[in-house]
């Protein structure tokens, strides 16, 4: 997500860290970005997402100090607009859809559109924490962070045909089948994992697709919404206004980002 952020523009500043082996199913990426480049008094546009986080964020206040907070925040149904202008670092966790449950020992649809403190997570585990990543510099953030997941998924087995199958099925009965579940459960199925019914999940699915599709600044919005699933174009740009809040062009001008890479996550060097 943070690749994919006011249009792009969070490529700039930010650096992915690759998680150990021990977590890949759990994990997608940490990240450290420091500063938000550019950002002025508007508002920073959050994508909409299938994948929870744990955001550790330090931002600087009026009267000269800094502040800091950490939260887990559930998936996204639609977009959201956050003020970063103080914020000066993030450290975070893009946990794979699905692990939340596991993590939170509650179902995913609790936390969905909303974020909850660390300590009121997980307690006294949570708010240390939260105090360890306030007192690191931000590579030793994300150890701490790291290993914190580490311990709390201990023993825990990973269902991975959710997120496996998000990615490639094209219809709500498909993601059923490929995930073992009853036409009939897949709603109770994917709430309880992800926190969205099936269908809003694999037009979120679809969307982020046609975002890296269109991080080429050269490529066509026909050739986007072909490449990426959609009737043509017209519904792209109907989905964009619906998920994103604004059309395709309006999205790709806030950033102007030509390229960027999601894979390019690197191993935390210790």
């Amino acid at each position: 997500m943070v690749w994919l952020d006011e249009g792009g523009k969070g490529c700039k500043t930010a650096r992915l860290v690759a998680p150990p082996a021990g977590l890949a199913p759990w994990v997608e990426h940490f990240w450290i970005q420091r500063g938000l480049e550019d950002s002025g008094h508007r508002p920073w546009r959050i994508v909409p997402d299938v994948s929870p986080h744990i955001i550790f964020a330090v931002e600087s206040q009026t009267s000269g100090g800094k502040r800091s907070r950490c939260v887990v925040v559930g998936s996204r149904a639609t977009f959201d607009d956050i003020d970063v202008g103080s914020r000066e670092m993030t450290i975070g966790a893009r946990l794979r859809p699905g692990a939340l449950p596991a993590l939170a020992r509650s179902q995913a649809s609790v936390f969905t559109n909303r974020a909850f403190r660390t300590e009121d997570v997980f307690g006294i585990a949570g708010r240390a924490l939260a105090n360890r990543m306030s007192d690191s510099a931000p590579e030793s953030g994300v150890a701490h962070l790291r290993s914190f997941l580490e311990e709390r998924l201990a023993g825990r087995e990973p269902d991975v045909r959710l997120g496996s199958a998000i990615g490639l099925v094209p219809s709500v009965a498909s993601l059923a089948a490929a995930t073992g579940v009853s036409l009939r459960g897949i709603w109770n199925s994917t709430m309880d994992k992800t926190g969205l019914g099936p269908r809003r999940l694999l037009r979120i699915v679809r969307l982020h697709r046609a975002l890296h599709y269109a991080a080429v600044s050269v490529r066509k919005w026909s050739e986007v919404a072909y490449l990426s699933g959609y009737a043509d174009q017209a519904h792209m740009v109907r989905e964009f206004v619906s998920l994103l809040g604004e059309p395709p062009n309006a999205w790709r001008n806030r950033a102007r980002a030509d390229s960027f890479n999601t894979a390019s996550a690197e191993p935390l060097q210790s």
